[in-house]
């Protein structure tokens, strides 16, 4: 059914990715991205749609509760497949490259170091040998660890792919990932900074 024109003039800029599962820092990433995508497609918006119980305070994006299809001129739906990074998939289909990305400036850092172990899904949890080999490792450079704990204010997060993970890397906090899951490549090319623990 033909949309009126009037309707049509003021969505046609409006682009919608929405995604509802359980990988929050899926959402985490579109909107780290957005500035860049945006450059890239000079004039459209991309607008971002989540779960309920997913808090977020960021420009242009709602919960699923308050989605409306025709408020957009498209619609994608991000769907994980438990092989292939969603939102990385996303950018190759839509030739995104990226170019204008500017990582975050580097925080000060302090001697507090949060591990984080906890997978889920297709991202494995770290072993208990994992987790003394790194906890020993940051020892021995002059962290002192804590395993799961808050990260606010932490001087580095080392852990698997995961929704606090990705808030500190966007923050600016040092960040190393133990790569357990499946976005290893794509959290090397949007954090060209960030380091990788050798399995």
């Amino acid at each position: 059914m033909p949309i009126p024109y009037n309707h049509y003039l003021k969505v046609k800029d409006k682009y919608c990715i929405r995604y509802h599962g359980v990988f929050n820092e899926f959402i985490l990433q579109l909107i780290y991205l957005r500035p860049a995508i945006e450059q890239e497609l000079p004039g459209v918006q991309i607008y971002i749609n989540h779960k309920d119980k997913f808090k977020i305070d960021s420009y242009r994006t709602s919960p699923a509760s308050s989605f409306k299809k025709y408020d957009y001129a498209y619609v994608r739906d991000l769907k994980f497949d438990n092989v292939s990074h969603p939102v990385e998939r996303l950018l190759t289909e839509s030739d995104i490259k990226l170019n204008y990305l500017k990582p975050p400036r580097p925080k000060s850092v302090n001697t507090r170091c949060v591990l984080l172990t906890k997978g889920l899904g297709s991202v494995a949890s770290m072993s208990r040998a994992e987790i003394d080999e790194t906890q020993k490792m940051a020892e021995k450079k002059g962290f002192y660890v804590e395993i799961n704990e808050n990260i606010d204010n932490a001087g580095w997060v080392i852990g698997v792919e995961c929704e606090n993970f990705y808030r500190a890397a966007i923050d600016g906090t040092k960040v190393t990932l133990a790569p357990t899951g499946f976005g290893t490549k794509f959290f090397q090319k949007i954090f060209p900074n960030g380091e990788v623990l050798h399995r």
